[in-house]
């Protein structure tokens, strides 16, 4: 699998597990195995969260999230 998987969501708290869960999924499918996927979704959340809490203090924004693979 080569594609880039790109979804965008809104920059809210109650998005985080949509989020995570698409980011665990693509990165799954992508070979990483069970244990590398989750290591990805904490990465994935860490930064989400930090996204949500304060890149948008005055009015609600989006975040993207991409998926891809590299060779290597």
């Amino acid at each position: 699998m080569s594609a880039r998987a790109v979804r965008r969501f809104a920059a809210r708290v109650q998005e985080l597990p949509e989020l995570c869960d698409f980011a665990e999924a693509e990165a799954a499918a992508r070979g990483l195995g069970e244990e590398r996927a989750g290591h990805v979704r904490l990465a994935v959340e860490e930064a989400a969260v930090n996204v949500c809490s304060y890149a948008y203090p005055q009015a609600p924004g989006d975040v993207e999230v991409s998926v891809w693979e590299e060779g290597g």
